[in-house]
């Protein structure tokens, strides 16, 4: 991939992105954090293909968990979405409530 020099001392890819090449280990340890955490998206389907096959209090029962399951799953999703801004967005700053002492 070709790159460009801009003002600054990191190089910027092409592509579009702000990742710096000290980032590259930050990106290797969140593709490797996609890749343990995929278990989360296969037990939803499996619980999902589940639900459809079974009937009664046992069918109810596992709608529910798929629900839940999956309003889960989109939250995790949200938060590895996060973990990846974190790193091409490198302005995003987490800020602290400042609590006032009264």
């Amino acid at each position: 991939m070709e790159s460009r020099t801009g003002s600054s001392s990191s190089t910027i890819p092409i592509s579009g992105t702000s990742a710096r090449p000290a980032d590259a280990k930050l990106i290797k340890e969140q593709y490797q954090r996609r890749l343990d955490h995929k278990w989360v998206y296969y037990a939803v389907a499996i619980i999902a293909c589940l639900a459809l096959l079974a009937g009664g209090k046992l069918g109810t029962i596992s709608n529910l968990v798929v629900l839940g399951g999956g309003f889960l799953a989109v939250l995790f999703s949200a938060w590895l979405h996060m973990k990846v801004a974190e790193i091409y967005h490198p302005t995003i700053v987490k800020h602290a409530i400042p609590v006032s002492g009264r």
